[in-house]
């Protein structure tokens, strides 16, 4: 968690107690705040591009991240025209393979009109599916609670999860 500014370099990272926040919203809930923004807001690239994408991503699990979240939940007018769609995607039960990663990253990049980048999560681990589809070594960066770590399969962290439950 975080607290952030209007710039880039105005963020805090930081840990508040569940109890000191009023409310939580996930970025599948803050998705659906987008019929709410104003019709001079709705014109910026970046949540245009939202909009087209979403019949893209419709069989996946997923919601809207950075300053684009940030504005669709507080409304404070924290998205730029040229700010980037950051998508946060529930890991899908089936693992995506390599092929359908790039597939989907290259039509995700055909039809949007600002840079979107997907970041797959579960639980405490998250990677880029875009890094996962490129990947020129065998290896890829996952960010953990503990920490980014490089792994092969980060498919097969979500298995190791479910094992340690």
């Amino acid at each position: 968690m975080g607290i952030r500014g209007f710039q880039k370099n105005q963020r805090f990272g930081t840990w508040i107690a569940p109890s000191n926040c009023e409310l939580a919203v996930t970025p599948q809930q803050a998705l659906t705040q987008l019929s709410q923004l104003s019709a001079k807001r709705r014109q910026l690239k970046s949540f245009q591009t939202l909009v087209t994408i979403q019949p893209l991503l419709k069989d996946y699990q997923w919601g809207v991240g950075g300053s684009l979240e940030y504005q669709l939940v507080t409304g404070i007018e924290m998205a730029r025209e040229d700010s980037g769609v950051d998508i946060i995607m529930a890991l899908p039960e089936i693992p995506i393979t390599r092929f359908a990663a790039r597939v989907l990253i290259e039509r995700l990049h055909q039809i949007a009109g600002a840079h979107a980048d997907i970041q797959v999560v579960f639980g405490q681990y998250g990677f880029s599916l875009e890094e996962y589809a490129l990947a020129t070594t065998s290896e890829i960066l996952v960010k953990t609670a503990q920490g980014p770590i490089l792994c092969r399969d980060p498919w097969q962290l979500s298995v190791e999860m479910d094992e340690t439950k």
